[in-house]
């Protein structure tokens, strides 16, 4: 692997200068992140926006990148793409870049994309709210419908490849660069997706086309909607929900999945069940159905709890506890009244006896 830059050192692209970040968690070590392909640093410019340049390693580099690049930037206004927006360490461009860092050719500069990511919670086993849920599986579903619509795809969608808002309300995508659309170059190797929320029927062969994260979506989609549950999120598997091993086969965690879908709207987990044991693409049903039916769904729960009746709240006191409160309060009254009167007339009487013996005497 190659070395790594120092902290605060500049490159200049396009005549805007770039500084290698430190990182928060680690003080004296720049900013990195290594993936399968490529290591991840993060740039800040003079407006102190944040970058990330993408270093690919030597096996995945190519004149292929600069080529995509320039069409993948075609699509940087569609929601969930911003990562679009990129340029590439071209050698005949940004000569005096490769001078300073070899490793750097064909490297891709492109936004930093601050939020979530879904592997965490995964990994991590973190709670997240029904509301939470519901909110970040339409924006997914969302984002990932409007890219089926366009005729494009990521083509390795999994819980790594995609960052959310931390109020769940949006979602981009990142390591795109071997997604599918019409005129991108297709790479060398298609992607097989991530073990987890690939099939053996696509691992074995790879994917390259518009309908290629019908399936994954799918199950990140369920996922998601499960995760809401305890008994679902301790069920998880390790850094992904779902075994590679399991997809195809009425699994413990298949089971338990399909049955908290069931709980929430059945058509649900009649989708996933479709997907589930799926032999093609073609099997699986459109992201935009999933889409659909996750508004009719909230809608419906909305309105079943809407008619559902309350249950009247409970006063602290009965009525008959009320009543019967009364009725002593008013007894205990009477009692006093007619023992006041009763004493009058006693005095009365004695006083009159008195004055009838003096009459006498």
């Amino acid at each position: 692997m190659f070395s790594d830059p120092n902290i605060d050192e500049t490159i200049q692209l396009n005549g805007k200068v770039y500084r290698f970040s430190e990182a928060s968690s680690a003080p004296g070590i720049v900013y990195a992140e290594i993936g399968r392909k490529a290591k991840i640093y993060r740039l800040i410019d003079n407006k102190n926006d944040a970058f990330a340049l993408k270093v690919f390693k030597e096996a995945y580099r190519s004149s292929n990148i600069r080529e995509t690049t320039i069409q993948i930037t075609t699509y940087q206004d569609i929601v969930g793409l911003a990562v679009a927006q990129r340029v590439v360490i071209d050698p005949k461009k940004h000569s005096a870049v490769i001078r300073q860092h070899k490793d750097f050719t064909y490297a891709v500069l492109m936004p930093w994309i601050e939020g979530k990511s879904w592997i965490n919670f995964v990994a991590g086993k973190i709670r997240i709210t029904r509301h939470q849920s519901w909110l970040l599986v339409q924006t997914l579903a969302n984002t990932m419908a409007r890219l089926e619509q366009y005729n494009l795809a990521h083509c390795d969608l999994s819980s790594s490849n995609f960052i959310f808002s931390p109020d769940f309300s949006s979602v981009e995508l990142i390591d795109i660069e071997d997604m599918f659309g019409p005129n991108l170059i297709p790479p060398r190797d298609y992607p097989k997706g991530t073990n987890g929320y690939g099939p053996p029927w696509i691992q074995s062969k790879g994917i390259w086309e518009a309908t290629a994260d019908r399936f994954s979506a799918a199950i990140l989609i369920s996922e998601i909607l499960g995760w809401q549950f305890k008994d679902v999120r301790g069920a998880s598997h390790g850094d992904t929900f779902f075994a590679e091993a399991e997809f195809g086969n009425e699994s413990r965690r298949f089971r338990l999945l399909s049955s908290r879908l069931k709980h929430i709207y059945p058509p649900l987990s009649r989708l996933f069940e479709t997907v589930w044991f799926a032999q093609s693409l073609e099997d699986c049903p459109k992201i935009e159905d999933w889409q659909e039916m996750l508004t009719v769904s909230k809608d419906m729960i909305i309105e079943q709890r809407q008619r559902k009746p309350r249950k009247p709240r409970q006063p602290r006191h009965s009525i008959q506890a009320i009543t019967k409160g009364a009725e002593s309060d008013f007894d205990r009254s009477s009692r006093t009244w007619w023992g006041l009167i009763y004493f009058i007339m006693v005095i009365s009487g004695f006083a009159l006896f008195l004055a009838t013996l003096m009459a006498l005497g």
